[in-house]
């Protein structure tokens, strides 16, 4: 990114940036109003765009002033997954869900190491027919100058080696992580998603360690994958 983000920082492994989104309840969800519809359209045209300088004007400013070269990596990481994500988005999109935020802390990644600059009003999921699958983004907006943007949280120094333990990991193969994930049985998937919700990761690594056999670091590869993927879309 071209505002305080340079190339060259760790990657996460793809499937760390696919999305496991938890359902929130239906009784909140609300209807797009018109400026979130058009954040939503312009969004999406930026994601397919592939145009980094384009993707962050999307971002609300105060996420872009917190941006210093010691968490650098970490934003240059979550901006690509979202591009790779954006880039399998079919012609069609929908937005499927627009939920109030009403907590300040970032319930999907370890609150003492992340914190928005800025609180979120809402959470709109953005759906959209790639090749061969359906693939969803959730962006976590916030109104600012002339109209909405993306808010992501930023880490502190907690924060960054939480980042560093989820990169990945040289003796775990990236593509056998992928495949556990997407042929990853629904019943397992919500086992998983309930107790990282209840921040048992521990838990959720034995358990899928015992449902599949695979060794501790396999395991802990797709469990982090499962809690980082919150975050940041859905592709299934």
């Amino acid at each position: 990114m071209s505002r305080g983000s340079g190339r060259g920082g760790p990657r996460l492994a793809a499937a760390a940036v696919l999305a496991l989104l938890l359902a929130a309840g239906s009784a909140f969800a609300q209807t797009a109003a018109a400026g979130q519809q058009q954040f939503a359209k312009a969004y999406v045209e930026v994601l397919r765009s592939q145009d980094e300088r384009k993707f962050e004007a999307t971002i609300h400013p105060a996420t872009l002033a917190c941006i210093t070269p010691a968490n650098r990596a970490y934003f240059d990481a979550i901006f690509k997954s979202q591009l790779e994500l954006g880039a399998r988005f079919g012609p069609a999109f929908s937005i499927r869900q627009v939920t109030p935020v009403t907590e300040r802390r970032v319930t999907v990644l370890p609150s003492e190491g992340f914190a928005y600059p800025v609180q979120p009003t809402y959470r709109i999921q953005i759906n959209a027919e790639g090749p061969g699958r359906s693939v969803a983004i959730q962006a976590y907006v916030a109104p600012g100058p002339g109209g909405w943007f993306a808010v992501h949280p930023c880490p502190n120094a907690v924060g960054m080696k939480y980042f560093a333990e989820i990169s990945p990991q040289r003796n775990v193969d990236g593509a056998v992580v992928d495949r556990l994930d997407a042929n990853m049985p629904p019943q397992l998937r919500e086992e998983l998603g309930a107790l990282l919700a209840q921040d048992r990761f521990i838990d959720a690594v034995h358990h899928y360690m015992a449902a599949t056999s695979v060794d501790a670091s396999t395991a802990s590869m797709v469990v982090r994958t499962q809690r980082f993927r919150k975050a940041y879309g859905e592709g299934h």
